[in-house]
This record gives structure tokens, sequence and C-alpha cells, in this order.
């Protein structure tokens, strides 16, 4: 598995975002553990769409939602799930640090 690159303009968005590192280690742990990818941390992109990337599919996705509804504490509604929130694993993070204050 390759970390492909992600385009430049996305990549400066992804780096000014506001997210704890602990919740990027945590998502990333859970995606190697329950989507039996067979890499290490280091492979997993962070600056890019998990499903996009083929690290997981859409049954995947749905999965880590409910693991980040309930890790987290916090209600995902439908039309939050997009691009701009689940974009990548920073992404993730930092959409959990907004559902969290909010």
């Amino acid at each position: 598995m390759s970390s492909m690159t992600q385009d430049p303009q996305t990549q400066e968005v992804d780096r000014k975002l506001d997210y704890r590192q602990s919740d990027v280690d945590t998502l990333v742990e859970y995606v190697l553990t329950n989507h039996h990818i067979g890499g290490t941390a280091e492979e997993i992109p962070l600056d890019r769409s998990l499903l996009e990337a083929g690290i997981i599919d859409s049954f995947d996705l749905i999965e880590l939602i409910d693991f980040i509804e309930s890790n987290w504490e916090v209600k995902i509604p439908d039309e939050e799930i997009t691009k701009e929130n689940m974009g990548s694993v920073y992404r993730m993070a930092s959409f959990i640090r907004v559902k969290q204050v909010s």
C-alpha cells in the first residue's frame, strides 16, 4: 500500500485544520485494527480520503462512523457525512473536535 499524493491545495487546507494528535492516532489505530489492511500507521494517508485510497470501502466507512460516535460520544447526522468532514483522517479528527464543543 503506497501513500498517494493529494493536490497541494487540499493538503494546505488539511494542514490548517484544528485537531488533536491523540484523535488522529486513535482513528489510525482503529483502521489498522479493524480493517485488516496489513500495513503500519505510517502507511495510512492522513491527508487524503481513506475511501479514495482504497483503505476502506463504504461499509467500512459506516463502521468507522459508528466507532467515532461511540468512542467520542458524538452524533453524526447523515447530512454531516461529507468529504469536508470525513475526507481524510485529519478532517475526521478536526470534525470530532468541532462536534465535541458544539
